[in-house]
C-alpha cells in the first residue's frame, strides 16, 4: 500500500514539474545578441557618421567665405572708426568754438556803451572823462607843473631841434613850450568835448592829440602820447 502511494506522490510530483516547465516556456523567449548582427550595424553608424562629414566638407568652403567676408566688413569699420571720430570732434570742436563766440557777441551786444568802455580800458566813462578836463584846465591854465606830473616817464620828446630822452617831470619843462604852443591850445580847445573812444587799452578823443592811460599813481589817468603840431610830439621809446 505504501509503495503504491509513493508512487502515486511520484507521478504527481512529476506531473507538476512538467506543468512548471511548460508554463515557463509560454513566456518571452530570450534571443542572445548575435555578433554578427552587432558587426552589421557598425557599419550603418559609419555611413551616417560618413554622410555627415561629406555635409560638413560640401558646406565648409561656403562657410570660410562667409566668415571671410565678415572679418573684412570687420576691418573697415574698424578703420573708419577714427577717422570718423576725428571728423565728429572736429565737428564738435567748431560748432563748440562757434557757439563762444556767438555768445561773446550776444554779451558785447547786451553791454551798455559805458560798461563797453570800461571793459576795454578799465575805468569808468566818469572818470576818464574828469582827467581830460583835469588836463585840458592845467594846460589852458600854463600849469606847466600839474601837466609834466601827468606824463608817464621814461619818454621820448622830439622837438625842432631834435629828439631826446626825458627820464623825469623836471627834465621834461625844458621842451614844454615847444609842445604846448599856442596853435596846439587851440587845436586841443577844439577837440576838447569830442566823444572819448578806447583802444588798445588807452584813452583818447577827436583825433588823438592826447592819448591817457589810467593810472595807479594817484592821478585818475596818466598821458602816454602827445601828437603834437609841427612833428613835435612826446611818446614812449628807448636809444
Amino acid at each position: 500500500m505504501d509503495r503504491k502511494h509513493r508512487r502515486a506522490k511520484a507521478l504527481i510530483w512529476t506531473a507538476v514539474l512538467w506543468a512548471v516547465i511548460s508554463c515557463g516556456g509560454c513566456g518571452p523567449k530570450y534571443e542572445p545578441v548575435s555578433l554578427d548582427k552587432g558587426t552589421q550595424a557598425a557599419p550603418k553608424g559609419d555611413a551616417s557618421q560618413t554622410k555627415e562629414e561629406k555635409e560638413k566638407k560640401e558646406t565648409a568652403p561656403e562657410q570660410e567665405e562667409k566668415d571671410r567676408a565678415a572679418e573684412e566688413r570687420e576691418t573697415k569699420n574698424d578703420a573708419t572708426k577714427p577717422e570718423s571720430t576725428a571728423v565728429a570732434e572736429s565737428g564738435e570742436t567748431e560748432s563748440s568754438e562757434s557757439e563762444e563766440v556767438s555768445s561773446s557777441e550776444e554779451a558785447a551786444e547786451t553791454l551798455s556803451p559805458d560798461d563797453m568802455f570800461y571793459q576795454q580800458c578799465g575805468m569808468s566813462r566818469e572818470e576818464a572823462e574828469h582827467g581830460r578836463i583835469s588836463f585840458i584846465e592845467d594846460v589852458m591854465n600854463d600849469s606847466r607843473d600839474a601837466v609834466a606830473a601827468r606824463i608817464s616817464y621814461p619818454r621820448t620828446v622830439t622837438v625842432a631841434s631834435g629828439s631826446y630822452q626825458v627820464q623825469d617831470a623836471v627834465s621834461f619843462l625844458a621842451y614844454y613850450d615847444e609842445i604846448f604852443t599856442d596853435a596846439f591850445k587851440m587845436e586841443l580847445d577844439r577837440q576838447a568835448e569830442q566823444e572819448l573812444f578806447c583802444s588798445d587799452g588807452m584813452i583818447s578823443f577827436g583825433d588823438g592829440l592826447v592819448w591817457f592811460f589810467p593810472s595807479d599813481s594817484g592821478i585818475s589817468m596818466g598821458v602816454g602820447t602827445i601828437n603834437g603840431l609841427d612833428g613835435c610830439s612826446v611818446r614812449y621809446g628807448q636809444e
